[in-house]
């Protein structure tokens, strides 16, 4: 009996098996036999949870058909749904199969007609929790398409502060706010509500010397800019030395003894935030990794951008012979377009700073098609530089808050310097490139930058390459970021007769971020004239706890009884007030050196009067002799 039983449920197991097979492919028979399906997603916020409503439009442009199943997979497993047939106004009673992400949904149409004129209508609607401001919304329902997404939000909520889809449009509907975007091919919108992104990010790296001499090595601290902003809890042991290079990396040096280790570990937050701050115009270099030199890829490139919309020359090749703004924006988003249009992502390498050779941006645009992050960079700054717009790479990491990856990865992009806005731009051509996803212009909190290439292609490397050595989480919560420093005067004993004033101000970081410049913005006397460029270097990173000297040595001609100066600290692109100390000279009483200095003095004296009475003397001897 115990083995008929059991031949009964395999049995019965297959049926639905085979059953379920023939309602789940439905979708793809539907697509193959003149249907179309539309989804089209209303979700409506309420406190702790969001009322989520999915119509499904299924149409035709062939012959008329009674539908009896449809399939209906929804890629969350967690849902609990209902369904409502609109063209007979009744609740359905679905059968639900819960796989791995996902959620199909077997519906009974009974015989449902469907013809040019009257497609089928379904409605889903199931609630969503909701447990702190960042949120996950399905935007996509399998073999259909998608063409619209709307999110009701209270408007008491604040504004967005980031969303993984491009808005398309904004509207105020009564007490509460309408956000519509673009359709996106994704199963999911992601957006952060009322407040700004922050991360909190740990390195941890052994610096192991197995040879017979000390050697230096570094690691480098993520970026600290306008859009990208550093705290740092812990560094342990503190380095040798830190400071800032010419491309603004934070770099740490440790010295490390022979057949020895040192552990460091470093801890911080990340504030994804923007704040207002023109950047000057930057230098360009050039390098042959970041160069176009070929005629013919010339010819392609001014081709392409006519068609695009920017009406220029056939010899067309700087910025500077464009004259308005929006020729500018042209030129720039027609270079993003370019190297989407001519290149395609090699989704192997993915998440990896390592692949093929790098040939450069020119032989990339030439000679390959399937690329990897860093040869998309390439291309696209060597176009931008070859049209004198600064461009820079960045190795960085992008989490997984867009949805892009299944989870966070080591990746390449590019910033280009826009004059209009005097700021630099996230560029991300590989990415859009893969994701499917419209990123052009749109801010990228998912995006943190490790290290700027300007100066040079080749370096700095990146110090660390697994998630073992640097690791993200979200974080909720945002802590105060504290830019604040002390000051205070120091001189040596200063005596009458020495030539100089030597002195230096002595700087303590007492915040919780990196102070990376300082600037002595008034001073008595002019003390930025007079500091020791030889032993002080203005490449410093200065973290939380550290002091730092400004050495100098003033002209005892130009000596002031009273002595002050006013020091503005930078940290990034942010600046602190000015902060003002002062100090009196005091005079040492050298005795000694004056009793000297009194002798030497009646010598001399005695000397020079002495020389007039002698040649009298003689004078007069030999007019009596």
């Amino acid at each position: 009996m115990r083995n008929l039983n059991g031949f009964l449920k395999i049995l019965l197991l297959s049926i639905y098996s085979i059953l379920f097979s023939t309602f789940f492919f439905s979708n793809s028979v539907f697509a193959q036999q003149g249907f179309q399906v539309y989804s089209d997603f209303y979700y409506i916020w309420h406190e702790d949870y969001v009322d989520s409503t999915i119509y499904l439009t299924i149409t035709t442009d062939g012959s008329s058909r009674a539908i009896t199943y449809y399939t209906i997979t929804i890629p969350d497993e967690n849902i609990v749904p209902e369904i409502y047939s609109i063209n007979r106004d009744t609740k359905l009673d679905p059968t639900i199969h819960r796989r791995t992400s996902a959620t199909d949904i077997v519906v009974d149409l009974d015989n449902l007609l469907l013809t040019n004129s009257k497609p089928i209508t379904l409605k889903i609607t199931f609630k969503t929790p909701v447990s702190d401001k960042q949120l996950s919304l399905i935007s996509s329902v399998t073999n259909t398409t998608t063409r619209t997404f709307s999110f009701t939000y209270p408007s008491s909520k604040g504004e967005i502060t980031w969303i993984s889809a491009p808005i398309q449009n904004i509207k105020s509907v009564g007490d509460s706010t309408e956000v519509i975007t673009t359709p996106q091919e994704t199963n999911r919108v992601n957006l952060a509500f009322g407040e700004e992104i922050l991360y909190k990010f740990q390195i941890n790296r052994n610096l192991t010397n197995s040879g017979d001499q000390i050697i230096s090595s570094e690691i480098s601290l993520p970026l600290n800019n306008n859009k990208q902003h550093i705290v740092i809890e812990k560094v342990l042991p503190q380095p040798d030395k830190s400071y800032k290079d010419r491309d603004d990396n934070y770099i740490l040096q440790y010295e490390v003894a022979p057949q020895s280790n040192i552990e460091v570990s470093v801890e911080g937050y990340l504030l994804m935030s923007k704040s207002t701050y023109d950047i000057s115009y930057p230098d360009i270099e050039n390098f042959a990794l970041w160069e176009i030199k070929d005629d013919s890829l010339k010819r392609h490139i001014n081709r392409y951008l006519k068609e695009y919309g920017l009406n220029i020359s056939e010899s067309f090749s700087k910025i500077d012979e464009l004259t308005t703004e929006a020729e500018y924006e042209v030129l720039y988003k027609g270079i993003y377009q370019y190297v989407i249009t001519n290149l395609e992502p090699n989704t192997l390498t993915l998440g990896s700073l390592s692949g093929s050779e790098r040939i450069g941006g020119q032989q990339v645009l030439i000679n390959q098609s399937v690329s990897t992050s860093e040869d998309y960079a390439d291309a696209i700054i060597s176009l931008y530089r070859y049209h004198n717009i600064p461009a820079r790479l960045v190795i960085g990491y992008v989490t997984n808050i867009s949805q892009h990856n299944s989870e966070d990865i080591y990746h390449y992009w590019a910033e280009y310097y826009d004059k209009t806005k005097k700021d630099w731009i996230l560029v991300d051509p590989f990415l859009e490139d893969f994701s499917k996803i419209s990123l052009w212009g749109r801010d990228m909190p998912d995006h943190i930058s490790l290290i700027y290439r300007n100066s040079n292609p080749n370096s700095p490397k990146l110090f660390y390459f697994t998630k073992e050595d640097f690791s993200v989480e979200i974080e909720k919560g945002i802590p105060e970021i504290t830019y604040e420093f002390d000051a205070d005067f120091s001189f040596t004993p200063y005596k009458l007769l020495d030539p100089y004033l030597q002195g230096s101000i002595t700087l303590s970081n007492k915040g919780n971020t990196i102070l990376d410049s300082f600037l002595i913005t008034k001073s008595n006397p002019e003390i930025d004239k007079y500091i020791d460029y030889i032993e002080n270097n203005n490449q410093v990173a200065l973290l939380p706890g550290q002091t730092y000297q400004i050495k100098f040595n003033i002209p005892s001609n130009k000596v002031e009884s009273n002595i002050f100066a006013v020091i503005e600290a930078s940290s990034g692109t942010e600046v602190t007030e000015g902060k003002y100390i002062e100090k009196e000279i005091s005079l040492i009483d050298d005795n000694n050196n004056l009793k000297i200095f009194s002798k030497l003095l009646s010598i001399l004296l005695f000397f020079i009067s002495a020389i007039p009475i002698y040649y009298l003397i003689r004078k007069l001897e030999k007019k009596n002799g």
